[in-house]
């Protein structure tokens, strides 16, 4: 395929249209992966915090007696009341990984279907070979006459 050949197809109106849906296709398409992992690095900050949460909670386990009268003091709540509170922490983040679990999983699904329908998607490459064959048929046309005064023939 000569130069010329390359610039004519993509030179062509529907070749244009067609690259540019094809270009946002493409872009769905790496966006849909990047929120994959935006939701999987959500998991991750999920995960960490209910690991916090636990350590924490167990520290509240053995507590002494004045350390329990200044927790009691301080924030009106005993070590004991702190142990659930901070379990009823775990269940919330427990919920809330799961939820977010659902998400990458969904974020992954759509992930997927987009890039099917691009690899199916043969727009751009019938909107370039109509335009090579457009090419073609204008090559193969002869070479009308110049119009206008015949050049001077030099004796």
């Amino acid at each position: 395929m000569s130069t010329e050949e390359i610039k004519f197809v993509e030179e062509q109106p529907e070749v244009i249209e067609a690259f540019k849906a094809h270009r946002k296709r493409y872009a769905e398409v790496m966006e849909a992966s990047r929120k994959i992992m935006q939701e999987a690095r959500k998991v991750v900050a999920l995960v960490s915090a209910y690991d916090s949460c636990n350590e924490l909670q167990w520290e509240h386990e053995d507590v002494s007696e004045a350390d329990n009268k200044l927790l009691l003091k301080y924030t009106n709540l005993d070590s004991e009341a702190w142990f659930w509170r901070l379990n009823n922490v775990q269940e919330c983040l427990q919920e809330a990984i799961l939820q977010k679990c659902s998400e990458v999983n969904l974020a992954n699904y759509r992930h997927i279907k987009l890039q099917s329908e691009a690899r199916q998607n043969t727009e751009l490459d019938q909107a370039r070979a109509k335009a090579r064959e457009k090419f073609q048929a204008q090559q193969q046309q002869p070479k009308k006459p110049r119009r206008g005064r015949p050049p001077l023939k030099k004796s």
